[in-house]
């Protein structure tokens, strides 16, 4: 299980760019930073979304839900690479499927996105679960 302890997010300073090589070094440092907080972004979802799970709705009544999805978005993204059968796919195709689940999706598809984006980072940088090839990601063997 995810903890906030397990989640460290670096704010980049900005210092004046003087050569390209410095201007590559920067950005992917950025594109690092940008990894780090779409994977705290998911993190913190799916703490909220367990606390509204075990409190229900604003009304105190549960919310019914038509399919059983797994608890965090990383559990969520694993499950649709299994039914991918190690084929290489990208976010845009996994979101795709993700849709086809029936599970509960932010209303926002640009939303749905980050959190599947971020999942995908958070499970290949951190956890190494997911290898990174040119068609795109699969489960590792």
């Amino acid at each position: 299980m995810l903890h906030e302890s397990d989640i460290v997010v670096h704010i980049i300073e900005m210092k004046p760019i003087k050569s390209f090589e410095e201007a590559k070094r920067r950005l992917a440092e950025l594109n690092n930073s940008i990894a780090d907080l779409n994977a705290f972004l998911v993190f913190a979802d799916d703490a909220i979304s367990k606390v509204n799970t075990l409190k229900g709705s604003a009304s105190g009544e549960s919310i019914p839900q038509t399919t059983r999805a797994p608890a965090t978005w990383g559990e969520r993204v694993i499950e649709i690479f299994k039914q991918a059968e190690n084929t290489p796919i990208m976010q845009k195709r996994v979101m795709e499927m993700y849709e086809k689940t029936g599970w509960p999706a932010p209303a926002d598809r640009s939303e749905l996105y980050r959190a599947i984006s971020g999942a995908i980072a958070y499970l290949h940088k951190k956890k190494g679960v997911l290898v990174k090839t040119e068609e795109g990601y699969r489960l590792k063997e």
